[in-house]
C-alpha cells in the first residue's frame, strides 16, 4: 500500500493475479491495512476465496473515525480507497473474521464490525503487539 510508484488499481490487478493463478479456494490473511484488501479481494472473487482472516485491521471508516487523520498521513490514498471500495455483502460478510486487541488505539472496533462478520479479541492492549500475537497464537487455530 505505500508503493507510491504503483496505481490502486495496479495493487489490486495484482492481488486478484495471484489469487486466480491459484487452482484451489484459499483462505486469505490480511494484516492491518492488508486485512481490508484481503476482504475487498473476497467481494472480488467470492468463488476463489473460502474465507478471510482480518488481522487487526479496520474493514470500515466511521465519518468521525480518529483513522481518517491518521490514513491521510501515513498511507496516502491507496488504503483509505479501498477501505471505501467494500460494502457490506451478506453473501460474503459471514466468511470474514476478525481478530483485535481488546485496546487498540489505531484501529478501534468500531472500524472492524462489519455486517455480519465475526470479531475475536484477544487479551492484548496495542496494534503491534496484537499482530504479532494474533499471528502466533489466534491465526494458527482459525486456518
Amino acid at each position: 500500500w505505500q508503493d507510491q510508484s504503483a496505481s490502486l488499481d495496479r495493487l489490486q490487478y495484482n492481488l486478484l493475479e495471484t489469487i486466480d493463478s491459484i487452482e484451489d479456494r484459499i483462505i486469505a490473511v490480511g494484516v492491518s491495512a492488508g486485512g481490508a484488501a484481503a476482504t475487498w479481494a473476497l467481494q472480488q472473487r467470492p468463488e476463489k476465496i473460502q474465507r478471510v482472516i482480518n488481522v487487526c485491521g479496520a474493514l470500515s471508516l466511521p465519518r468521525e473515525s480518529h483513522l481518517n487523520r491518521y490514513l491521510s498521513n501515513r498511507f496516502e490514498q491507496h488504503f483509505d480507497q479501498i477501505v471505501r471500495g467494500i460494502r457490506p455483502d451478506s453473501l460474503t460478510d459471514e466468511r470474514v473474521t476478525s481478530v483485535r486487541p481488546i485496546y487498540d488505539g489505531i484501529v478501534r472496533r468500531a472500524s472492524v464490525q462489519f455486517g455480519k462478520s465475526t470479531i475475536i479479541e484477544i487479551p492484548t492492549l496495542l496494534h503491534p503487539v496484537a499482530i504479532r500475537y494474533a499471528l502466533r497464537r489466534t491465526v494458527p487455530l482459525l486456518l
